[in-house]
């Protein structure tokens, strides 16, 4: 997952809890990232955040891993199912 700074295009700039250190603009879901101090942040499965940027537009961009793709290519009638099994 890439933060993208939509008023350039390019990867954003993120920093760590601190507001000052350097933090990865691209992140794996449920793993781990270090910041220039040296803080280390664990993500759960599925989990990640980009904890400071500045005021703007962003997008993710997320790159699936291998044997996955995205969008996803269920059909939305089998998700609502999967959230709603008794078809109240």
């Amino acid at each position: 997952i890439t933060l993208i700074d939509m008023a350039t295009g390019q990867p954003a700039t993120v920093f760590g809890d601190d507001g000052r250190s350097a933090f990865p603009s691209t992140l794996v879901s449920g793993g781990t990232a270090t910041d220039a101090s040296g803080k280390s942040y664990s993500f759960p499965d599925g989990g990640f955040r980009f904890p400071v940027v500045q005021p703007g537009t962003y997008r993710f961009q997320i790159v699936p891993p291998a044997g996955y793709t995205g969008p996803s290519q269920v059909a939305v009638a089998d998700l609502v199912r999967l959230l709603n099994p008794a078809g109240d």
